[in-house]
């Protein structure tokens, strides 16, 4: 029974070889587009593993030497998957999602589940949100950033040891690229509908050989809103106007000195939509007398949760939205210097 056990998985495996032969090189081209997860290595297309870098613990480190549950989204994914904004970054994290109401630069993270229901300004998130290790309190800063970027990292939580308070539910670390010492620069122009317009783009500058280094990296998007808006003297909401610029300057020498300095500036104003509520008074009305619910251009009435119908309902959003990504309405060319 024993030859007979043996024989018949010989068989079998003969029987499979093709099969696995298949699926080998459907998972090394797999492979090479997924985000690295806790094994440390993704394989290229030429079937060579890469190791991955990672400063999931303050310190750099081989991606499978780190006891955490982390996901990494390297430059060539965020370039080949078209993310521009740290609201994206859902697409290629498990356990992660983000909301908004409206406006991209304002994302609200939740990292297994655990998020907060606020959306003011003011509101803090258990999610960390940290850029190039520097703790991010203002959701409005936690999505307009997402250029020229080595690797983010998505730390499931808690993570308080390393990464302090407001880390209950995990961590989010965006890592921008450090200066290489040498002359490079990259262009990138993009278009869509809704009239949207992109431009971003990099240069470096070694001020001295090998010693000290200047890098700029820039971007730019506009577009027209897509929610209509009913006010014929106004324009239309939930349009993205966002610009950002980094300034990153490098030295290091022969007695090991490694100092980075980087500065930022970040100019997002959008209109973006906002929620309308319902009066708690008599015929619908609120302290104010008002029915929020009227469009006082038309005079007709929004829909309500009690099942009120209106004969126009793309007037206003409802009290909760999610806005489309928007890497489904643009196309982009690139030029590399």
């Amino acid at each position: 029974m024993r030859y007979a056990i043996g024989l018949g998985g010989t068989v079998a495996a003969l029987g499979l070889v093709g099969l696995a032969q298949a699926q080998t090189a459907q998972q090394s081209a797999a492979a090479a587009s997924a985000p690295a997860s806790t094994s440390g290595q993704v394989t290229t297309a030429s079937d060579e593993p890469v190791t991955v870098t990672v400063t999931a613990q303050k310190r750099e480190q081989p991606l499978q030497d780190v006891p955490v549950s982390v996901t990494v989204v390297d430059s060539r994914m965020l370039q080949n998957a078209r993310i521009d904004t740290g609201t994206e970054i859902a697409r290629y994290a498990p356990n992660v999602s983000v909301s908004l109401l409206g406006d991209e630069s304002q994302p609200k993270f939740s990292i297994r589940g655990v998020s907060t229901p606020e959306f003011n300004l003011n509101a803090i998130s258990p999610t960390g949100v940290f850029f190039d290790e520097v703790y991010v309190g203002a959701s409005y800063l936690g999505g307009g950033q997402m250029f020229d970027i080595e690797r983010v990292e998505v730390l499931r939580g808690p993570q308080g040891t390393l990464f302090g308070k407001n880390t209950t539910a995990g961590a989010i670390n965006f890592i921008s690229k450090r200066p290489t010492f040498r002359n490079e620069g990259e262009v990138s122009v993009g278009f869509g509908s809704y009239g949207y317009k992109e431009l971003k783009g990099s240069l470096e500058v070694p001020i001295v050989d090998n010693r000290f280094s200047a890098r700029i990296a820039f971007t730019g998007a506009h577009s027209d809103g897509y929610i209509e808006n009913v006010n014929p003297a106004a324009r239309n909401l939930s349009n993205i106007d966002r610009k950002a610029a980094r300034l990153t300057l490098a030295y290091k020498d022969e007695a090991g000195l490694d100092a980075t300095l980087r500065l930022f500036a970040v100019d997002d104003n959008p209109r973006v939509i906002g929620a309308i509520n319902e009066g708690t008074g008599a015929g619908g009305l609120n302290a104010l007398g008002i029915n929020p619910r009227i469009n006082p251009y038309t005079g007709r009435s929004l829909p309500t949760s009690r099942g009120s119908s209106s004969t126009r309902s793309t007037v206003m959003a409802p009290p909760s939205i999610f806005s489309p990504s928007t890497s489904d309405r643009r196309t982009t060319s690139s030029a590399r210097i």
